[in-house]
C-alpha cells in the first residue's frame, strides 16, 4: 500500500554536521506540531517508512503521504513526542538516528517510553526517506554495517 518530523537533543557520540541539524530541525518542529517546519527537511519525493508501516508493509510518499501518516497517528495516539539522542553519519550519504519515543495511546492512556531508530538517505540537502526500527542494532544490521 502507498501513502505518504522531534525536539533537538544530547547527540551522543556525533558531530553536528549537516544532517544531524536537518533531522535535529525536523524533529523539533514534529514535537511542536510546527506542519510547514515538518515539511521544510523533507523532499517533495520523501519515502516514510515508520515502525507501523514496516509491520504492515506500508509506505507513506511524499508530502501528502507524510500528512496521511499524522492523520494516521492522531488517530491512535493522544501525545506523541520524540527525544532525540543522537545522529551519527553512515557511508553513503546515510545517517542513523537515535530516539526515544514517549507516547500515550487515546482511549487506554497506555504510556510508552521506548527506543527507536531511523536510517535516513539524504537527496538535495533534504531528507529523501526515513525508515523505522525497534532499535540501532536492527537499523545498522539492515545498513549493512
Amino acid at each position: 500500500m502507498e501513502q505518504s518530523g522531534v525536539e533537538r537533543g544530547n547527540a551522543r557520540g556525533t558531530g553536528r554536521g549537516e544532517h544531524a541539524e536537518l533531522v535535529a530541525t525536523a524533529v523539533s518542529a514534529f514535537n511542536r506540531r510546527d506542519m510547514e517546519g515538518m515539511l521544510a527537511p523533507l523532499h517533495p519525493e520523501v519515502r516514510f517508512e515508520p515502525i507501523r508501516a514496516v509491520l504492515e508493509g506500508t509506505v507513506y510518499r511524499g508530502h501528502a503521504g507524510f500528512r496521511r501518516w499524522l492523520a494516521d497517528m492522531a488517530e491512535d495516539w493522544q501525545d506523541f513526542e520524540i527525544e532525540l539522542d543522537g545522529t551519527r553519519e553512515l557511508t553513503g550519504g546515510r545517517a542513523l538516528v537515535e530516539a526515544r519515543v514517549h507516547a500515550r495511546a487515546k482511549g487506554s492512556g497506555v504510556e510508552v517510553d521506548a527506543p527507536g531508530a531511523w536510517l535516513c538517505d539524504f537527496r538535495d540537502g533534504k531528507l529523501m526517506q526515513l525508515r523505522f526500527y525497534r532499535d540501532a542494532a536492527a537499523a545498522l544490521e539492515d545498513a549493512g554495517g
